[in-house]
């Protein structure tokens, strides 16, 4: 095989360069290296956990269940009505006035010629006597001629019912007789038991009326 060239180089039939042309020395710029300085890795020490304090959790405290009591329904209480006792209105009385006996001043009898003065003055003849009233009445009417003696009822007979009376008049009670002398007086028999006195004409017994001797 044939020796063959090509851009200087001459390559045998093997293939192998036998003859090269001359090379000029060229600088080669050296190759900087950069030398990568590779940090050491620090072995990390394994981070030790630090226990995490579980806080502690407090336990509810169980209440201990209160029974609660059983409310018993109260009935409301029937209210009886309440009666209020009515009192009875009383009428209102009018006030009631002692009876006032007037006062009336003595007067001395009139001296009278008459039938009536003249029984009027037979009749204080006899004050201070013991006597009951008809006596008195028939001895003052004797002084006059007239002659009766009955029930006290009995001497209206002897005249007539005045409302108007005069000394020597008959005043008839309910049961009692006196004769009258004037100024409200009369001359009672059988008062204080049976004494013979002057009084007025108000007495206990109820007065029926005034009789004037004929």
């Amino acid at each position: 095989m044939q020796n063959t060239s090509k851009d200087g180089y001459t390559i045998d039939g093997n293939g192998v360069v036998t003859d090269a042309p001359a090379v000029e020395d060229t600088e080669v710029p050296a190759e900087t290296t950069t030398e990568t300085t590779t940090p050491q890795e620090t072995p990390t020490q394994p981070e030790v956990s630090q226990p995490v304090e579980t806080p502690e959790v407090e336990q509810p405290v169980e209440t201990p269940e209160v029974e609660q009591p059983v409310e018993t329904p109260v009935q409301p209480e029937e209210q009886q009505p309440v009666e209020t006792p009515v009192e009875p209105v009383q009428p209102e009385q009018p006030p009631v006035e002692a009876p006032v006996e007037p006062v009336v001043p003595e007067q001395p009898p009139v001296v009278d010629t008459g039938k009536g003065q003249a029984i009027a003055n037979a009749a204080l003849a006899q004050v201070g006597m013991t006597q009951d009233c008809t006596m008195l009445a028939t001895n003052a009417l004797a002084a006059v001629g007239i002659n009766f003696h009955g029930w006290p009822e009995d001497y209206a007979a002897l005249g007539s019912w005045t409302s108007s009376p005069v000394a020597g008049d008959l005043i008839i009670y309910s049961g009692h007789i006196a004769v009258y002398i004037g100024n409200g007086q009369a001359v009672h028999g059988g008062w204080l038991g049976s004494q013979t006195v002057v009084a007025g004409i108000d007495c206990e017994r109820a007065l029926i009326g005034f009789i004037h001797v004929a």
